[in-house]
């Protein structure tokens, strides 16, 4: 059996070449290196297809949100929490933007 709680890989397909890993910090295998990250400087977005949803459903789990549902003039419905490490985590769904709103950014 493996046990893989200390380890997350996320790739978006079996073709692409790339992906990304997070490591659990105390974990015998983790390779030598600086100290745990302690979650100042980054941002991770993450795009889904329907944000309200799961907005209420990580909110009725009780996980505290940070930045409430909201809707972008640019074009995204959004909100923000931080991870147990304190990396925020913006997730975001792509929905049609104000109209005009990019009109002025449009050679």
């Amino acid at each position: 059996m493996f046990e893989a709680t200390w380890f997350v890989y996320l790739k978006p397909s079996d073709e692409s070449p790339h992906g990304i890993a997070f490591m659990s910090p105390d974990h015998p295998s983790q390779p030598p290196g600086p100290d745990a990250f302690d979650g100042h400087g980054i941002l991770l977005t993450l795009q889904v297809s329907d944000a309200a949803t799961d907005f209420g459903r990580l909110r009725e789990s009780g996980l505290v949100v940070d930045h409430p549902l909201r809707e972008e003039p640019w074009g995204q419905r959004r909100f923000g929490l931080r991870d147990p490490a304190g990396v925020w985590v913006d997730v975001v769904e792509q929905i049609e933007p104000e109209p005009g709103y990019w009109d002025p950014y449009v050679p």
